[in-house]
């Protein structure tokens, strides 16, 4: 069976079938804040991503890991089975969105993610802390 690629439209959905806990605060995203909203009414994607990474902190902090294995599935799903936008999107939007946040947090590190890393988000996961300490020129996949 042949799988379809991911676009766009599918990357939320997938995100709160895998943390139904996120649901309502992606709802309310909107009504605190309708900068989430293009001018026709569509989501932005990045800040959508943006706060569900915030709510994964959020989720480690209170020890919810079921939820965040599950996230972890989804965003492994997107950077194997997304268009190029998804692709680019679960890289920039969620899994670097998730160390910044990580990394703002007093009690938190991006490091304590790291274990719900799989094989092809690890990749990027390494691309994204090799961009970032200079040893890149750009945000690619790292290879053990």
């Amino acid at each position: 069976m042949i799988s379809s690629m991911i676009t766009a439209g599918d990357v939320v959905p997938l995100i709160l079938d895998a943390c139904p806990s996120f649901v309502a605060v992606w709802e309310i995203e909107i009504e605190q804040d309708p900068i989430h909203l293009n001018e026709d009414g569509t989501r932005l994607d990045y800040l959508d991503a943006s706060a569900f990474s915030r709510h994964l902190v959020r989720l480690l902090k209170a020890h919810r890991s079921d939820e965040i294995t599950a996230s972890f599935q989804a965003i492994e799903k997107l950077l194997v089975d997304g268009d190029p936008y998804v692709k680019e999107l679960a890289t920039i939007g969620y899994l670097e969105s998730l160390q910044n946040h990580a990394g703002w947090d007093e009690k938190i590190e991006a490091s304590d993610f790291e274990g719900f890393l799989q094989p092809e988000s690890r990749r990027w996961w390494k691309g994204l802390i090799r961009f970032w300490s200079g040893d890149s020129p750009a945000v690619r996949p790292v290879d053990d």
